[in-house]
Parts: C-alpha cells; structure tokens; sequence
C-alpha cells in the first residue's frame, strides 16, 4: 500500500509497476522458507533430543533391571551355600565323644580335622627338609633350639649339626637317603617324629618358601582324607561356590561383599581347597586380586604349627600366586 500512494517525485511513483508485487515476493520468499527449514530443523532436533533422553533413560532402566536381576541370582546363590551349611550335620566317630554337631559347629570339625592332619604331616617337616633341601637349614637355628627348648640337650644338636652337613655335602636324594639309613632310627625315614629338637626345626621351616611343593603334597594329602570322611559336604559347598565365584568374577561389588560376610570356617576350607589343587585358575584369580583370604592370616592358631601372621600370609600369597601360574 505504502508504495502504491500517490507521489510528485515522478521517480517513486510505482503505481505503473505491475511487478511490485512479484518483486516484493520474490524478496521475502528465501526469508520465509529459510524460516520455515530452521523452524522445521529445530523441531526435528528437539525430538531427536527427546528420543535421546527417552533411550538413556531405557538404558539406565535396563541396566537397574540387569543389576537387580544379578543381586537376585547372587542372594539366591548365597542362600543355597548358606542352606547347605545350616542343614549340615556330622556325628562324632571318636571313641570317646559320639555327639552329633550342627551347622557351623559341624564347620569347625572340619576345620579341627583339617588342623589337626597336616600338624601330623607337620612333623615331617624334618625329613622333608633333610632328604631334599638339606642346604636351606641355618647353623644358627640348632643353637636357637638349643636355648629355647629345655628338652634338647648339647649333644643332639652336635649330633645333627654333624648329619646335616654331611646331608649338604650329599647332592642327591638317593645318597642323602643311603647315608640317612645308616645314621638314623627307621622311624626317622618313615614316621612323624615326635622329637622336641625336630619339632623345633619343623616349627621353622615348615612354611619356608622352597618347600612349597612338599606342602602342596601334604595340603592335597589333607584333603583327600578330609574328603574321605566329609565329602557330601565339601562337594557340595564347592561346586555352589564355585559357580558363584564363575558368575560374579567381575562383579566387585559382590565379592567385596563375600569378603566381608564369609565365615573363618569357610576362608580356612577355601584355602585347603585352593592348596590342594581342587580349584581351577579363575576361580584362583578372582581370589587372589580380591584378597579374599587375607583375613586368615589373624587366624593362625587354624593352621599347622601355629605360624606367625607373617609366615601365614606369606603362604597364602604363595599358594595362590603358584595356583594362577600353574
């Protein structure tokens, strides 16, 4: 309207132009359809937005189902174990104690077979060490016997001080067992040995590092005689637990909560479980980076010869480090 009124300027008088319009048209047409696109645009991108969330938020709600799912299926794993420990029984064969144990008082029988076997294998530490690793006994160590223990006298230290350097001047089994023939009692080759003296050095060397594949032999004798008498129970507990320990490997959070819920008893009977051989490597792996037993090493008085918290922290590393790599 503007542009069609009467003018005197001769040169702005567009009454005459027909194609003001089309010009006027043909100026806003880009404007208004570039409006229209970025309105178009900014509406596609808000619903893209809006999907995202939507997606995230599925995504979150799966996952929280997943989660839930997972801590059902690890209570209802735990339960089982738990049951299976509850329902336990074991009746006394001693002769002088017939009495039937319940649940974890059946668990500490166990544990108390378990200590009270490889104490037996304990005091064959001795002969262990003088038929296959004479060379890692220390002078010293005789003499600390000597002043600790009342009932070694002079001449059983010099006696074996004598025998054990002529053992390390041996250099096989075959003539160290030869030589041992002609020196000692039978019952020194072939029984547990009772002796203060020995029991002294057994104290002292029974967890040492090269002796890990004797111990071995003894912690896989332990448990088939455990196994021998409580074998419904172990097998049963340790398939449950090693299906729980396969299907939670990577899962922190739940056995950090098996770290802080397991009982002595069940730590003391993984660990024979593991030293024995009976376990596979995943099973060792996650135990080991999870420090799971490491709370044993305050029970000390469960384990042969009452070792120092040192010593049976040492063997524990020891016994699940051997146990990934083998």
């Amino acid at each position: 309207m503007l542009l069609t009124i009467p003018v005197t300027n001769p040169s702005l008088d567009f009454r005459d132009k027909g194609q003001i319009g089309d010009t006027i048209g043909g100026l806003m047409n880009p404007f208004i359809a570039l409006a229209g696109v970025s309105v178009t645009f900014l509406a596609f991108y808000m619903q893209l937005q809006a999907n995202k969330i939507q997606l995230e938020i599925f995504n979150e709600n799966q996952k929280e189902q997943i989660r839930l799912l997972k801590d059902q299926k690890f209570q209802k794993l735990l339960d089982v174990i738990n049951q299976r420990i509850i329902s336990f029984t074991y009746t006394s064969t001693d002769t002088n104690d017939n009495s039937q144990y319940y649940s974890y008082q059946a668990l500490d029988k166990i544990v108390d077979f378990f200590h009270q076997t490889m104490n037996t294998l304990h005091k064959e530490t001795l002969r262990t060490l003088i038929l296959y690793k004479p060379s890692i006994i220390e002078e010293r160590t005789l003499f600390d016997a000597y002043f600790n223990e009342v009932m070694v006298n002079y001449d059983q230290i010099r006696h074996l001080k004598t025998m054990i350097n002529e053992l390390k001047r041996l250099n096989s089994y075959e003539l160290r067992y030869d030589y041992l023939c002609h020196q000692t009692t039978e019952e020194m080759l072939k029984k547990p040995i009772d002796n203060p003296l020995y029991m002294t050095l057994a104290a002292k060397y029974f967890y040492h590092e090269e002796l890990i594949n004797k111990r071995k032999h003894h912690y896989a004798e332990a448990y088939h005689k455990a196994y021998l008498k409580f074998g419904g129970f172990l097998d049963g507990y340790f398939k449950n637990f090693s299906y729980l320990i396969h299907s939670f490997a990577n899962e922190t959070d739940h056995i950090e909560y098996l770290r802080n819920n397991l009982s002595t008893q069940e730590l003391t009977l993984i660990f024979y479980h593991i030293a024995a051989g009976k376990s596979d490597f995943t099973f060792n792996e996650v135990l080991r980076n999870s420090h799971l037993l490491e709370v044993l090493a305050q029970s000390t008085s469960l384990f042969a010869g009452s070792p120092k918290t040192d010593e049976l922290t040492k063997e524990i590393h020891l016994i699940l480090s051997s146990s990934t790599q083998s």
